[in-house]
């Protein structure tokens, strides 16, 4: 146990979004008026060794996610933030570049690594969250309750949500001006030492 550690990048970009995808399965599976009752009833019956089955699977969930939420997010980025997505390369199609910062300024490529994990943390984070709400909007419509912590979870997090996918906008720009000014940079540098 003590050889296990998680960083903030586990817990924010899979741990937290799996926990969101789970609990939207467990919604489906057995409908609960109050989510959150629930959730705390969960939490306090949890053993050690369910906790860590509990935190597995959250992970599991959430690294599976990833790769859709990552499509989602280029999807609808580019629809809502077309001004700001317009002239994005794909990082894969980069890879010479992130090669050249990586070995030749490592500083730049160390803040390259920071947005690229913001970014995947944030596209989760809005991919889970939509896919809660999606399955509290269905079973409420489904079972009509519309108590006052439904109309506050739904608003809560279809805002939260919009907000986790601009930022992840956001860290995809600061991942591309990384790029452009390492680049340059480094051009100058050559030309100026021939």
């Amino acid at each position: 146990m003590e050889n296990i550690k998680l960083g903030f990048f586990e817990i924010f970009t899979y741990i937290i979004p799996g926990f969101f995808v789970l609990l939207g399965i467990s919604l489906t599976v057995e409908n609960q008026n109050n989510v959150v009752a629930f959730v705390i009833e969960q939490a306090n019956n949890m053993s050690i060794s369910k906790s860590i089955i509990f935190l597995v699977v959250c992970y599991i969930l959430g690294f599976k996610c990833q790769y859709v939420a990552y499509e989602v997010f280029k999807f609808l980025s580019k629809k809502i933030w077309s001004k700001r997505m317009k002239d994005e390369t794909s990082f894969n199609k980069l890879e010479d570049e992130i090669t050249q910062i990586r070995h030749f300024s490592p500083n730049n490529f160390t803040s390259l690594q920071k947005w690229f994990a913001l970014r995947g943390m944030c596209y989760g984070m809005f991919f889970s969250l939509v896919l809660f709400e999606i399955i509290l909007l269905i079973r409420s419509m489904q079972y009509n309750q519309w108590s006052d912590q439904r109309k506050v979870l739904l608003a809560a997090t279809g805002i939260i949500a919009i907000l986790f996918l601009r930022r992840a906008v956001t860290f995809q720009e600061w991942s591309h001006n990384t790029i452009r000014s390492s680049m340059k940079n480094m051009t100058d540098f050559k030309k100026h030492n021939k």
